[in-house]
């Protein structure tokens, strides 16, 4: 399999949330943000789905040697392959990259986080700077608009510790903060066995508002250059946005079913931040 296509079945399958919000990019920039986003599922995978964390460090640990390598010209994997020509059009320095790594894998050693403080700092370290690579890509290099990103990044974290609360559970991983579950009086017991209670709800809910607030939050903050330049990612905002209200309307049952949007709705909410940034 050729490299972009190893990517486009990693990041961005037909259907896709993801598929839809760089529909509308120029092929060149799709591509990039295809590639960047496969070295991210990469990475998540290689920590999500080891119940051992020594086999996942061992794991993120060969792709900094991958990336060493790749950055020397010598990329083995279909991934990297396609990321460092990205890498080199764009600007996207290999220590970022391995930053990117050493947030996934503080996640891989802690799978409880006390507070929010605690799981908004492992988010801004994964999503956040994954979003600053992305602004790259798309042609942002001012400090603050970068910063920026890394804001809208912390909330796409947090629509992810949502959607994946039932295989995080799976893998005995609480991604909530336990001051929360305290708070509306869930214990891990009920998540780890799948036991939706209405204190979960609640919860849930509590999670999805505090997400919304980081939505508005974040995409207030770009001047609408920015705005028209990240067009991709507002596309992807909107969906989410839209998926978690979905979740809301369902009674945020989130551990015995999965909830979706279909895909001509994904189209639609992204062809209308096309037609309206």
């Amino acid at each position: 399999m050729k490299p972009d296509e190893y990517c486009r079945d990693q990041a961005a399958p037909t259907g896709s949330s993801f598929y839809y919000s760089v529909l509308f990019l120029s092929a060149e920039k799709r591509h990039a943000l295809t590639a960047l986003f496969a070295f991210c599922r990469e990475i998540e995978d290689s920590a999500r789905e080891c119940s051992d964390p020594a086999l996942g460090q061992i794991k993120l640990n060969w792709w900094r040697q991958e990336l060493a390598t790749a950055f020397g010209g010598r990329a083995q994997h279909p991934v990297t392959q396609a990321l460092l020509p990205v890498a080199a059009r764009f600007g996207l320095p290999q220590e970022l990259l391995l930053q990117l790594i050493g947030g996934v894998e503080s996640g891989l050693l802690i799978n409880r986080y006390t507070d929010f403080r605690s799981l908004q700092d492992y988010c801004c370290r994964t999503s956040g700077l994954a979003e600053q690579l992305a602004a790259r890509i798309l042609g942002l290099s001012d400090p603050n608009a970068l910063k920026h990103a890394q804001q809208l990044g912390l909330a796409f974290g947090l629509t992810h510790v949502i959607l994946n609360t039932r295989g995080d559970a799976i893998h005995n991983r609480i991604l909530l903060p336990q001051d929360e579950l305290e708070r509306f009086g869930v214990s891990a017991a009920d998540i780890l066995n799948l036991h939706e209670t209405e204190n979960l709800k609640k919860l849930i809910e509590f999670a999805i508002d505090k997400a919304e607030s980081c939505y508005n939050r974040a995409t207030s903050e770009f001047s609408a250059v920015e705005r028209k330049a990240l067009r991709a990612r507002m596309a992807l905002a909107a969906i989410y946005r839209s998926l978690l209200r979905e979740i809301r309307k369902d009674g945020c049952r989130i551990l015995l079913r999965r909830v979706d949007l279909t895909p001509i709705r994904k189209l639609w909410l992204a062809w209308k931040v096309w037609m309206e940034v």
